[in-house]
């Protein structure tokens, strides 16, 4: 038996298809068409496909509506581990379709020129009429029906001009009709709201029954709400929730390139552990495991250790995660073992005679003493998670004894438990520390959570140091007393702190939460009667869930978005049978800019300013940034996303020479914005740089903000006004 693998994916438009004879339709009237609607990028991705004794499997494939060609690489492994390798090309074809050329995404307000490119592979000239179909979202700024003459294999466009009216993802749909055959495409289109967001999470434990008001003002941009419910039968439900967003996130650098990852592997630990795993979920996580392993070894600088985009010299703490995460990750997947000693040999031989690390970053920055102590805390722990016996973690942890007790870092306190327990869980020095933080234990109702001041060993400050605060801290209790009031509170405190996507804002604060609450995760009991929530909106039935023993593991989410109104909106929530579970309310509506004002200024600013606001089609757009940091201390990973205007096309030479130049360490690329990362930078310092715009069809639109981020401290944004743009 084996398992195997396989991936379908567009690589192009045809063009006049030679050797193909398709078969052509010669009715006098053309025949009522099909509207192809279906378009993915990739047509199939199918890593769990097992086969018969044989080698054999049948998959069936849903044909897209793309006139392209098709690869399908089909990868497949034997139960002896034996690979094997296989390439299909597909083509599909018509001799007469009509497509259309959209932006990613439009605000609201905007106006845009739409191609409608037109193709005729018929041996005979065409007279193609072209239809836009009417719908509400958009307003058309000219005709809805346009004529145009193909020659034999010819291509021609038009332009049909709409104005977005609605928020949202809609459809544009054309209809061509030529003298013989017709062809009908309609493609998706989101038009995003134009003004700020306004955020309201409400949530908690459903006993019996709870209420709650959602208000929304009536001048809400329409269409711009959503509320949803989410319920948590069990804490792994709380883990798998933000995978799809952490997915969407930058990822351009090792620590974030981990975040993708890293849940994976904890997510097959825990369906191991309980026994829930079955061989096409463990197909399918390891193949995103072997994906994201490969993607991480590009970051290894020679002779071992790693940098955060893999160039030399590695980093000592980045170094000491990547040895976490691998161990982690050899549980459920083949990693080189050398890969490891090579990172373990590699840290060890950076370690001070006095059994400290420090790296280069904080004896650039010149930190005191406690940085020393948190650094040296992270890395043994990271050892000792690795199962590293050697003579010099002794040393590391000895230092740890000597030095922690002049720290009133928590956090540093939290990662010297998880340090000396790792190694001993009978430690008593280490015991001693857990007394120590329990004693900071802030209690706020069913929860309770312990801050901390300072940066972590991975630059976190403010909300994200103190998810990782609690997070350890809860992970080192755990060691002692699984079952202690404390650590119930504080993994119910880091539910509490998701934002509306589901994460902890950070990539070392995620992946710290997710590592306790699965730490303190029990399996469910398949006994348990079904649990039922009834939800009413304004005292209309809004529907419901039900939670098994089978689907307690799940994410139970309900969306209630169609019941809102102007005004205030009562949800109550009632629970039939079974326990008690966690749930929590996303609410969010858009609301007008009712000032022409950037959000107030930080540490960080941006500016970002363009040569002119009229241009024509086929003229460049210069823009200049300015990006100012106004801290106290140097900051690591700033990152700064500039919007693209819809219609516009970027030079990206620009950017190439700003990583060349070391301005940038890297930069990512997206249909709707680019991605610059500043390693670090200091106190005071502004960076300078431009790059153009190239207007490609006529419009009226707006540039939405761009902005620039810590990404260790989210909190610390800024961002600039949208402004108007008009191509002639």
């Amino acid at each position: 038996m084996g398992e195997m693998m396989g991936g379908m994916g567009g690589y192009g438009g045809m063009g006049g298809m030679a050797g193909y004879a398709p078969q052509r339709l010669t009715a006098s009237t053309p025949p009522e068409p099909r509207v192809r609607r279906f378009f993915p990028e990739t047509l199939l991705w199918q890593p769990q496909v097992i086969t018969d004794e044989a080698g054999r499997a049948s998959v069936e494939v849903p044909l897209a509506d793309s006139i392209t060609a098709w690869k399908m690489n089909i990868d497949a492994v034997s139960a002896g581990g034996q690979l094997g390798n296989s390439a299909v090309d597909l083509r599909v074809f018509q001799d007469f379709f009509v497509d259309l050329d959209l932006p990613v995404a439009l605000t609201r307000g905007d106006e845009i020129s739409v191609p409608v490119l037109c193709h005729n592979y018929l041996p005979k000239p065409q007279v193609v009429t072209l239809t836009l179909e009417s719908a509400p979202w958009y307003e058309v700024q000219g005709p809805v029906v346009q004529q145009i003459e193909l020659g034999p294999d010819g291509v021609e466009s038009i332009v049909f001009r709409i104005k977005a009216k609605e928020v949202g993802t809609h459809e544009l749909a054309v209809l061509a009709q030529g003298l013989s055959l017709r062809d009908a495409v309609r493609r998706k289109i989101e038009v995003r709201p134009d003004g700020v967001q306004a955020e309201d999470l409400q949530g908690g434990v459903l006993s019996e029954a709870a209420e709650h008001t959602f208000p929304l003002p009536p001048e809400a941009i329409p269409n711009s709400q959503k509320l949803l419910l989410r319920v948590y039968p069990s804490m792994f439900s709380e883990v798998i929730e933000g995978l799809d967003s952490i997915l969407q996130m930058p990822h351009g650098c090792f620590e974030q390139t981990s975040s993708t990852t890293y849940p994976n592997v904890m997510a097959l630990l825990y369906m191991k552990h309980t026994g829930r795993i079955t061989p096409e979920i463990e197909a399918k996580a390891k193949t995103y495991i072997a994906a994201g392993c490969q993607k991480l070894l590009t970051f290894e600088v020679r002779d071992g250790g790693f940098d955060w985009f893999g160039r030399p010299p590695a980093k000592e703490k980045l170094t000491a995660y990547g040895i976490m995460e691998l161990t982690d990750m050899a549980q459920v997947h083949d990693v080189d073992p050398a890969v490891i000693d090579r990172a373990t040999r590699w840290l060890l031989g950076r370690q001070n005679r006095d059994g400290s690390w420090d790296d280069a970053d904080s004896r650039q920055a010149q930190t005191g003493p406690d940085s020393r102590v948190c650094e040296t805390a992270y890395i043994a722990w990271a050892l000792a998670q690795a199962d590293v016996r050697d003579r010099r973690l002794d040393q590391a942890l000895e230092f740890l004894r000597r030095n922690v007790r002049e720290t009133d870092s928590t956090y540093t306190l939290a990662l010297s438990a998880n340090a000396l327990l790792a190694v001993d869980p009978n430690d008593a020095f280490g015991r001693r520390l857990l007394t120590g933080l329990q004693s900071s234990f802030r209690r706020s109702g069913g929860s309770g959570y312990i801050t901390s001041t300072g940066a972590g060993a991975l630059y976190s400050r403010g909300s994200c140091l103190d998810i990782e605060t609690t997070a350890l801290s809860a992970l080192a209790l755990m060691k002692v007393n699984p079952f202690a009031d404390v650590v119930s509170k504080a993994l119910a405190w880091l539910c509490e702190q998701k934002d509306q996507r589901g994460t902890w804002r950070s990539t070392q604060a995620t992946v710290l939460a997710m590592k306790a609450l699965l730490a303190g995760t029990r399996p469910a009991q398949e006994s348990d009667a079904p649990t039922r929530i009834e939800v009413t909106v304004n005292d209309a039935n809004a529907g419901g869930i039900e939670v098994t023993a089978q689907t307690r593991d799940l994410l139970h989410t309900l969306d209630l978005t169609s019941h809102l109104k102007p005004g205030a909106n009562a949800v109550r929530l009632t629970r039939k049978g079974g326990r008690e579970v966690p749930y929590r309310l996303v609410g969010t509506h858009w609301m007008p800019r009712t000032a022409p004002t950037a959000p107030p200024a930080g540490e960080l600013r941006i500016d970002v300013r363009y040569d002119r606001d009229h241009l024509n089609v086929d003229d460049p757009l210069q823009c200049s940034v300015q990006v100012t940091y106004l801290g106290a201390v140097p900051l690591n990973m700033v990152v700064v996303e500039l919007a693209l205007p819809p219609g516009f096309a970027v030079d990206s030479s620009a950017f190439d020479r700003l990583v060349e130049s070391g301005v940038f360490a890297r930069y990512e690329m997206a249909a709707d914005r680019v991605v610059l990362y500043v390693r670090s930078t200091v106190p005071q310092k502004t960076i300078r740089f431009g790059y153009e715009l190239r207007a490609l069809r006529p419009l009226r639109v707006q540039i939405p903000p761009c902005c620039a981020y810590e990404y260790y401290q989210p909190e610390n944004r800024a961002e600039t006004l949208p402004c108007a743009i008009v191509v002639e």
